[in-house]
């Protein structure tokens, strides 16, 4: 794991970290749920970086999927360049 890769996870620890409801969950849950923060935030870093990648979201609950589609069409209207982000219910 990289420098880079290593602070990204180190600050979505330490935001997860002080909410009242991740401190309450299961170890399994809490995996999800930083893994979920984790491929988003991988996503718009390659959105950003990369002119030429479409990153596509792999979620096997749909009420996630659309969750995360929803914040993402959101935050598209502030940075375009995540409407390149397509996510997908899979099962």
């Amino acid at each position: 794991m990289s420098n880079s890769n290593q602070e990204l996870s180190r600050m979505i620890l330490d935001f997860l970290e002080s909410d009242a409801k991740f401190v309450t969950m299961s170890p399994k849950e809490k995996s999800k749920v930083f893994r979920i923060y984790d491929d988003i935030l991988e996503s718009f870093y390659k959105c950003l970086i990369f002119d030429n990648v479409y990153p596509i979201l792999l979620i096997h609950d749909y009420k996630t999927a659309l969750f995360v589609k929803e914040v993402l069409d959101d935050t598209a209207n502030i940075i375009p360049a995540l409407h390149r982000i397509t996510v997908r219910t899979i099962s």
